[in-house]
Formats: C-alpha cells, structure tokens, sequence
C-alpha cells in the first residue's frame, strides 16, 4: 500500500510517493518498482522524519533534463527578502479585504530581477501576478512555481502609493 501527496513547501517534487515498506541498510536509493516492472521512483529515508519517501521518475527526469541541458537546475529568484508584518491601518484600503498581513521588503539584492525593477528595502508587497500576499511562505512558493525568464507583475506599496512593477524571474544559480 502507498499514499501519494502534495510536496512540501520548499520542494520542488511533482508529488510525493510515500510507500508502505521497510528500507535495510543499503536500500536507500533503490528503486521503487510496481507490478507491472514499471519504475515509480527512487526511495529515500531522508527526506521525511519517520517515513520513506519516494521521489518520483518524473521529477527525476525533468532534473536530469535540466542538469543535461543547463548544467545546474534552474531555481526561481525575485532578489528580495520579505517579513510578513499587520496591515497598517492607515494603508488598509490598498490592500486585499480582510488581509491582516503585508510582506514588508527587508532587503533586495543588488543586480537581481527585484532591484533592476525599482523594488526598495521598506516596499509593502500587495500582490503577486494579480493575486494578494500575505504569508512569506506562500509568496515563495509561487515564486517557486515560476519559470526562469518569466515576467511578474508585482504591486508596491511605498509612502502610501500604489506602484505596479514588473520582474523578470531570474536563476539563482
């Protein structure tokens, strides 16, 4: 028996195959192989506390793919370092109804897609691509979800105007 499921947040892992078996020494790495001889995925006993993990061969190949093609797996970068803070009460109407949280801009590092762009330490993010952010966790997540060369449109909040910027998603590298 196996249960399939979402990654977690950090991961880039198409989904998660978390297969009912014991792994011994030396088992790690092996292959998890269904019924028909079709390999599923690699297992792994690190990646999860407690359970086996198996990293699925789609996700394999599409690392793989990009190693062959780029020599490194391209990791979605915006340059900027983010805290969620309240709302404040005098900005309240810029933001999405019922946000109680804004990501406060704490630091852009220099030469990335979000200071070329004109975003400053001290810029209350509103939006991502249209959408409200209000959770650092979920703003890198979809960051993550981007593709390197991607524009995003982000809104700004800055002394109290809206300012409507747009990045192009670089490669960390």
């Amino acid at each position: 028996m196996a249960a399939l499921g979402e990654p977690g947040a950090g991961g880039q892992i198409d989904h998660l195959i978390r297969p009912d078996l014991r792994l011994y020494v030396g088992q790690s790495g092996s292959a998890l192989v269904n019924e028909q001889h079709r390999v599923l995925g690699i297992n792994s006993p690190s990646l999860a506390r407690n359970a086996i993990i198996t990293v699925p061969t789609h996700t394999i190949d599409r690392v793989i793919d990009a190693i062959l093609e780029r020599g490194h797996v391209p990791r979605p970068f915006l340059g900027v370092a983010m805290q969620a803070v309240p709302v404040p009460e005098m900005l309240r109407a810029q933001f999405a109804e019922g946000a109680d949280q804004v990501l406060l801009v704490l630091h852009v590092e220099p030469n990335a897609a979000a200071a070329a762009a004109g975003v400053l330490v001290g810029d209350l993010i509103a939006s991502l691509n249209g959408d409200p952010v209000n959770d650092v966790r979920d703003a890198l997540h979809r960051v993550a979800g981007l593709n390197v060369g991607d524009s995003v449109a982000l809104v700004v909040i800055r002394g109290g105007t809206r300012i409507d910027l747009t990045l192009t998603v670089a490669d960390r590298g």
